[in-house]
């Protein structure tokens, strides 16, 4: 089964909400120190009091048992007012808990404390995760309200917030309907204006920009989104000239570093090396500017280069973990698996924080280590829990790779039971089907995803795809697959779905053009393995396996690859 996906594009800097941090844990600690055991515990308070639930929730966080930690914990806030449990418990229970569980604390702890603004935080999320929009609004307009007294950037500070949502139109539908109530904030059509841009829709973000940098001329950070929406439009030359023409642009390292990253967007990369190597010059050790350069070198192959930029950023504090990932990724690329292991373990905060842990947990399982991997995928301290299901993808995955089916679909059940309309996890379980043998059902979740919408190239090519592969209705397969390769026709994963489509048709010099064309766009071991095996079949036997073993060098450990070669080189 293929998939095909494009990344977002990387927000602008910004103020970043702060809500209070989690409270130490009280007179529990005592789960883990010297003195009684557990049972003694418990059997010191009523196994029907608040007390008693707490104690079990510790008990199992400490044998990492969450999801029991998660429900105790619901039933403790059931019989106490103490604004210390419902803090505690409500953040448990968003991590770990169902979404109704996740939603009844969070009301506790708003009843405990009305002020509060993380569960207000976490309402708003959870009920934009299931569409509600219309509930979500009033904790919104709260959150505002109380950025708004300390600070003027407003609507700013709500976006941190609003792109942990995985339900980008109802967050950005969410945030509309609360700008609309006020229209002269400028912050208001910036947050707007960068949701727009964020979700693809560029005629909104240009106009929300435009009025954004209009009630506030001043305000660097509107002209900022304005030059990405106008590159983003394909108004280079617009945006470039927006920020070099802003007074005091020489003097301004922040404008100076987002000019560079815009050369970098428009694909000019000497010209933005030459602007952050001037930036250097000027502000030796710039953060920014020493971790917009490593990155630079890091995605041209330089890694050598990259390297020195990357260790002096983490001498300078800032960007610590973006430093930590990209020498993980470099470690890993040259082969020192132990090093990139100790590196990505260090990775605690940031936006490549579940991305760290899910190569660790791979590190771990090539090194032999499988318990240790899956343990690796069960908790990331600081991670946002908007991202828990990329973990819970993750550890699936690892399962399937060590043929525990049964597990990986009770974990994938288990967690749509809580994010019941997660395409990631839709996704990950039809393809769990598939490994299975459940073709059916496999083909019944894909089709359920096709309906919420059926214009998605990735959903036709992947429903298409499965066809294909692992059924004889190839007409059908090639219906779905055309309608996603006119939809996105530079797309590897389904340049190379058409080739095979073609190739279970019988129609062989369509089948090559296409796998052909999709090996030039990404050398990946299936699309090697689907191309192999169709010019074996028509007698280019040299060439099949000039192109398995070539890829068979890159990745060693394809079994995609391992078994086509077995199946047609006994």
């Amino acid at each position: 089964m293929r998939y095909s996906s494009a990344p977002s594009p990387a927000p602008p800097s910004m103020i970043r909400v702060l809500f209070p941090s989690l409270i130490l844990s009280f007179v529990l600690g005592a789960c883990t120190a010297a003195g009684p055991r557990a049972e003694d515990e418990t059997d010191m308070v009523s196994a029907d009091s608040a007390d008693y639930h707490v104690l079990m929730a510790e008990m199992a966080l400490q044998r990492h048992e969450f999801e029991v930690a998660a429900r105790e914990y619901s039933q403790a806030i059931r019989k106490s007012d103490d604004p210390e449990l419902a803090e505690r418990a409500g953040r448990i229970v968003l991590q770990y808990g169902s979404h109704e569980e996740s939603v009844a604390a969070a009301e506790h702890w708003i009843e405990i404390d009305p002020e509060a603004l993380e569960p207000r935080r976490q309402l708003a999320l959870l009920r934009l995760q299931r569409g509600q929009v219309r509930k979500a609004l009033p904790h919104l307009e709260f959150l505002y309200e109380a950025v708004r007294e300390e600070s003027d950037q407003g609507f700013v500070l709500l976006l941190p917030m609003l792109m942990e949502s995985r339900d980008e139109a109802a967050a950005l539908q969410a945030l509309e309907r609360l700008a609309r109530q006020h229209p002269d904030d400028a912050t208001a059509h910036y947050a707007v204006g960068f949701l727009a841009l964020r979700a693809g829709q560029l005629q909104k973000a240009l106009e929300e920009s435009e009025t954004s940098l209009t009630l506030r001329p001043d305000w660097p950070e509107a002209a900022v989104l304005r030059a990405r929406a106008l590159l983003a439009d394909g108004q280079n030359e617009a945006a470039m000239n927006l920020l070099q023409d802003w007074e005091g642009f020489r003097n301004n390292p922040s404008l100076r570093l987002e000019y560079a990253i815009l050369q970098l967007a428009a694909g000019r990369p000497e010209e933005a090396r030459l602007e952050l190597e001037l930036l250097l010059s000027d502000y030796p050790r710039h953060p920014g500017a020493l971790r917009t350069l490593g990155l630079l070198e890091y995605q041209q192959g330089n890694y050598e280069l990259a390297k020195p930029y990357l260790v002096e950023l983490m001498s300078t504090g800032r960007f610590l973990s973006d430093s930590l990932f990209y020498l993980g990724s470099i470690a890993e690329i040259e082969g020192d698996l132990d090093g990139a292991a100790s590196l990505y373990a260090r990775v605690t905060d940031g936006d490549n924080t579940v991305t760290a842990r899910i190569r660790l947990s791979l590190i771990l399982y090539r090194l032999g280590r499988q318990d240790e991997a899956l343990r690796s995928l069960e908790h990331v301290p600081g991670a946002d829990p908007a991202l828990a299901v990329d973990l819970i993808a993750a550890r699936g995955e690892l399962l399937m790779r060590m043929q525990r089916f049964d597990e990986a679909l009770a974990l994938y059940d288990r967690e749509l039971a809580r994010y019941p309309d997660d395409a990631a996890l839709l996704y990950a379980r039809a393809f769990l089907y598939e490994r299975m043998d459940r073709v059916d059902d496999a083909v019944s979740e894909l089709r359920q995803l096709l309906k919420r919408n059926p214009d998605d190239p990735v959903a036709l090519n992947a429903l298409g795809y499965t066809l294909a592969d692992r059924t004889t209705r190839y007409e059908e397969a090639l219906g779905y697959i055309s309608r996603a390769y006119e939809r996105s026709p530079n797309s590897p994963a389904i340049t190379d779905s058409m080739g095979w489509v073609n190739y279970r048709l019988g129609n062989m010099d369509e089948a090559i053009k296409y796998l052909r064309e999709a090996w030039a766009l990404d050398r990946d071991p299936e699309i090697a393995s689907h191309l192999g095996e169709v010019l074996w079949s028509t007698g280019e036997r040299e060439e099949a396996e000039q192109i398995w073993f070539e890829s068979l060098e890159e990745n060693p450990e394809s079994k995609v690859l391992h078994d086509v070669i077995e199946r047609l080189m006994p």
